[in-house]
């Protein structure tokens, strides 16, 4: 097994390398392109109490405007859009109205126990909820398409 001090010194002899790739791709991308700022003011500053491991990297520090007006591609899944497969969030809201319609059936049942509901009062509810439910329908706005 190795000693973590040839580990290390491995993984810093590989960053160095990579560091030293990444420099002159840099380079190359700048000399290339005249638009870009000159590569003195792109220095990137070094971090405190550590030294350059080999020679500067110069980074373009310029960022890709956005276009306006540009228009916005979506792009979805056929399977997801079509309704034919659920994701994630449609799942969690089915699952929430099974737990809320379960809450509400033990609700009721506790209250036929405990005395609460009495059958008179039992009939009573039904009658309300259906003629709300056939009611609904004819009260609620009709929504525009």
């Amino acid at each position: 097994m190795k000693n973590i001090e040839d580990v290390l010194k491995d993984f810093d002899r590989r960053l160095s390398s990579i560091e030293a790739k990444l420099s002159q791709s840099a380079v190359n991308k700048s000399l290339q392109s005249p638009n870009l700022p000159n590569s003195e003011n792109l220095k990137l500053p070094l971090q405190a109490g550590l030294e350059p491991q080999s020679k500067a990297i110069y980074a373009p520090a310029v960022a890709a405007k956005p276009r306006v007006g540009a228009p916005v591609r979506v792009k979805r899944n056929p399977q997801t859009s079509s309704g034919s497969s659920l994701d994630s969030s449609s799942m969690l809201a089915l699952i929430g109205i099974a737990f809320v319609i379960l809450a509400g059936i033990f609700f009721i049942k506790i209250t036929i126990d405990s005395g609460w509901l009495t059958p008179m009062r039992q009939i009573l509810l039904a009658a309300g909820t259906g003629l709300g439910f056939f009611l609904a329908p004819h009260l609620l706005p009709k929504a525009e398409k």
